[in-house]
């Protein structure tokens, strides 16, 4: 009977181990998808600005042309 409350206490142990260490990788896993989600966020923001930008060129470049055609 003591070997197998020791086995228990053994795999026990092991079980408790283990479950620590895939939290542990589980957590790292989440705060690397979540930087890796910070950064396309941002080229989002900055895609979403040139996009703006290459419109308003785009307008003026219209309007440029439209007073050189009334000339």
């Amino acid at each position: 009977m003591p070997q197998i409350v020791q086995l228990r206490n053994e795999m026990n142990g092991g079980f408790s181990a283990l479950s620590y260490a895939i939290n542990a990788m589980h957590s790292d896993i989440v705060a690397r998808f979540e930087a890796h989600d910070r950064r396309f966020d941002a080229q989002d923001e900055k895609f979403i600005d040139l996009k703006r930008h290459m419109h308003m060129l785009h307008e003026d470049a219209l309007e440029r042309i439209a007073r050189l055609s009334d000339r």
